[in-house]
């Protein structure tokens, strides 16, 4: 079951990324990332495939805070959603309105990446050459 939601949602990830990009896949040593079916799938779109060291479980630490502030922030006390839809327009509010442009990030000096973005670009040099 899970290696099916995983290879599906690859599938789709990929049906949408640009043209010419270059993904690296990286999970966590979960079951459903090491099955022979998704590493024939990582294999077929030809992504390199980087996993958490056996043991280092803070390799994904902020993947893991991230997707825990998602679902804290942003999804129903049950965590379960109406529709699909109803997910979809929650979760790119969510990143697009909210996390992005507002919510302070505590690695980013507590200003949202928009502002960390903004400062970091007031201050480089305007031409390359």
């Amino acid at each position: 079951m899970h290696t099916v939601l995983v290879t599906s949602a690859l599938a789709k990830a990929m049906s949408n990324l640009p043209q010419g990009s270059r993904p690296l896949f990286h999970s966590d040593r979960g079951y459903q990332y090491t099955s022979k079916e998704f590493r024939k799938l990582i294999a077929l779109y030809g992504l390199p495939q980087s996993m958490s060291a056996k043991g280092y479980c803070d390799d994904n630490a902020a993947n893991e805070s991230f997707f825990a502030s998602l679902k804290r922030e942003s999804f129903p006390e049950d965590c379960c959603f109406d529709t699909k839809a109803e997910a979809r327009r929650t979760i790119f509010d969510y990143l697009e309105v909210f996390y992005n442009n507002k919510r302070r990030h505590s690695s980013l000096r507590n200003v949202s990446p928009e502002t960390f973005l903004n400062q970091h670009f007031q201050t480089q040099k305007t031409h390359l050459n």
